[in-house]
């Protein structure tokens, strides 16, 4: 059988759960590796809900760029591959998947799933004689603003791309490849429901509302526990299942008293049918006023319809 990688900029957090929806459609007719650097910053291990799901990993721990290149250098030395997918256009997974691309003589694809300068302030992208007047620092953590303005630059160069939605399709061309879930897996049924319902403490005469991915203020969680406080009503309670980053997001939350707002942590991927099972109602709404929404198509729409 091929082989092939899919490059992640980030193996300890959530970038990389467009990687594991990439491995999973390319697995019926490749053996894939999920290939990409831990930045020691943002976690020193797997991303904890891909711990268990059954993958071939290669990856390695590194600082800053100066140990990165070496490292990143190492591993394309040892493998060799038919196609490297580029998960996201950031500096590390392009910098990485050209240099497989290059010694394995395959295909590049790149994939886009967020417009990724939506996370900085400011969108241009940066030339190369951008990079040149500063020097060091900037380039230091190779996926911060200025790499990220640069890696945007690339885009255009590339041969191959997919987009997950109609407005990356727009902005970038490519063709469209959605967040997919295997419908297999996610099948419902009323003892799925059960024992979902059962691990999150929802009890039979509640009306559950449950969001499972990473909270942040633009996927509308403040908005969900500003609507219950006002409505008041403790029968509808909101779970949320996935850590929360966002350190001003705990207090937020508890400022809506009359909320019934019960967190959770991350689940593996292999539990997550069986969480939103448990829901009568999975919120879907996002932040029109933020940047990162004009450009995002949640993972949860696709959870939500596949069951």
């Amino acid at each position: 059988r091929p082989r092939a990688a899919v490059v992640c900029w980030d193996m300890a957090r959530n970038p990389v759960g467009r990687g594991y929806v990439l491995y999973r459609l390319l697995e019926r007719d490749y053996d894939v590796e999920l290939v990409g650097p831990l930045w020691r910053n943002f976690g020193a291990e797997l991303w904890p809900p891909l711990r268990n799901a059954g993958l071939n990993v290669r990856t390695f721990a590194c600082d800053t760029l100066d140990d990165f290149v070496p490292r990143a250098e190492a591993l394309v030395a040892m493998h060799r591959y038919d196609l490297v997918v580029v998960c996201k256009p950031r500096l590390p997974s392009m910098f990485l998947g050209a240099l497989l691309q290059r010694a394995s003589g395959c295909p590049l694809v790149l994939d886009i799933d967020d417009l990724e300068l939506s996370f900085f302030d400011g969108d241009e992208d940066a030339s190369r004689a951008d990079l040149d007047a500063h020097p060091g620092e900037p380039l230091r953590e190779p996926y911060q603003h200025l790499a990220t303005r640069y890696a945007q630059s690339l885009i255009a160069g590339v041969a191959a791309l997919t987009v997950s939605n109609v407005a990356l399709q727009h902005r970038f061309g490519g063709y469209r490849l959605r967040h997919a879930r295997d419908g297999d897996s996610f099948a419902n049924s009323p003892q799925r429901r059960a024992a979902g319902r059962a691990r999150l403490g929802i009890q039979d005469d509640e009306f559950a509302l449950v969001f499972v991915g990473t909270p942040r203020p633009h996927k509308g969680v403040l908005e969900v526990a500003r609507a219950l406080h006002e409505l008041d009503d403790a029968s509808i309670v909101f779970h949320i299942v996935g850590d929360i980053v966002d350190e001003a997001l705990p207090e937020q939350l508890r400022g809506f008293a009359r909320a019934r707002v019960v967190c959770h942590p991350n689940c593996a991927f292999y539990e997550l049918p069986e969480f939103i099972a448990a829901a009568d109602l999975v919120p879907l709404i996002q932040s029109p006023q933020h940047p990162i929404s004009d450009f995002q198509i949640p993972a949860k729409i696709s959870d939500a319809l596949a069951l």
